[in-house]
């Protein structure tokens, strides 16, 4: 049974070696993961403007997530992650509506994912989310797709 908590300070090595885990797939596809992902420094700074949470099943961090309210009932999801054992056991399902309980009054949930991440594309569409529009691809041909969900 996996629980999902407010992360801590003591949690960010545990929470950097999930993601360099979960993240790993899309680092062999395109040869970067999520920006500063893998960067423990960045990770105790948004401490201070991030809500950052923890999935752990029996007492190991097995995954997380990050948001920021952006204003006007809006809240960006900056990262959703599970390691790769974890994965596909609906987890990630759980996490996300843990968020929508956690913040009720927002309405609108904004997200981006890579282009190529067919399966991430499937997730966030059966959890209610329609892409909005995409990024410019950079110099590399990379580029992701904004996804958003409305709450009503």
């Amino acid at each position: 049974m996996n629980e999902i908590m407010k992360a801590n300070l003591a949690d960010v090595d545990a929470i950097i070696a999930a993601r360099v885990d979960a993240f790993s797939n899309e680092v062999a596809l395109y040869g970067i993961g999520p920006l500063d992902y893998d960067n423990r420094d960045v990770l105790l700074r948004l401490f201070e403007t991030r809500n950052i949470y923890k999935i752990v099943e029996n007492g190991v961090v097995i995954g997380g997530m990050t948001c920021v309210d952006i204003g006007n009932n809006t809240t960006y999801i900056g990262m959703v992650f599970v390691i790769k054992e974890y994965q596909n056991r609906g987890i990630g399902t759980k996490a996300m509506n843990f968020l929508f309980n956690d913040f009720p009054d927002i309405r609108l949930w904004k997200l981006t994912t890579p282009y190529l991440s067919y399966k991430n594309h499937h997730f966030y569409e059966s959890l209610g989310f329609t892409k909005a529009s995409e990024t410019k691809p950079d110099n590399n041909g990379f580029y992701l797709f904004e996804y958003e969900k409305i709450v009503k």
